[in-house]
């Protein structure tokens, strides 16, 4: 009985007729949750420091406004960071818009903070791409350009030579200077 259950399953065409109407269900699915989300309100998210540069060990905030386009008031929610890294530049990332931020139609929020994230202690060098959008807004671009820390020897290196640069200088512009009657640069008059 089993069997000829079995067989008789396979024989019905269920794929061919639930396909077409698993098909109108997930067209409705779509069709429900885009028109749900289009009604968000549009933000427009702009920044004046889409680039930063930044050391091993230092922690570096992106900020900029919110502006709210939308004829209702905008909340929190839907934040997504994309990067082009695997890892190996940031540690604590984190996500520092309010919770509690509203952005009443046509406003613009004042510079708030939109994440952070500290550089880990052998960072991959060169840029590092951060793509930030919330919910339906624009998609800002930030750069961090990650630089290797000096060494303090190469800071020593560094300060001698502007070091002897200076004193080469004084002593250059102490022999242009004209010599007086009695043969010295610094000779007061010469009394008779």
């Amino acid at each position: 009985m089993a069997v000829a259950y079995h067989r008789s399953l396979n024989s019905f065409p269920w794929r061919s007729f639930m396909l077409p109407i698993l098909k109108i269900i997930l067209a409705a699915i779509i069709f429900i949750s885009c028109s749900a989300s289009g009604k968000g309100d549009p933000l427009i998210l702009a920044s004046s420091q889409l680039s930063q540069t930044g050391i091993a060990g230092m922690t570096i905030v992106f900020s900029g406004t919110i502006t709210n386009l939308g004829p209702l008031p905008a909340g929190p929610g839907g934040e997504l960071a994309i990067f082009n890294n695997d890892g190996s530049v940031v540690s604590n990332f984190q996500f520092l818009l309010p919770a509690n931020f509203i952005v009443g139609p046509g406003e613009t929020t004042t510079v708030i903070p939109f994440f952070s994230f500290t550089v880990v202690a052998n960072p991959t060098l060169g840029p590092f791409v951060i793509t930030y959008s919330i919910r339906e807004s624009n998609a800002l671009v930030f750069t961090a350009n990650i630089q290797d820390v000096p060494e303090p020897s190469t800071m020593l290196l560094l300060g001698a030579g502007l070091a002897g640069l200076i004193l080469r200088k004084r002593h250059i512009s102490r022999l242009s200077l004209p010599k007086t009657r009695c043969g010295q640069h610094d000779c007061d008059r010469q009394r008779f």
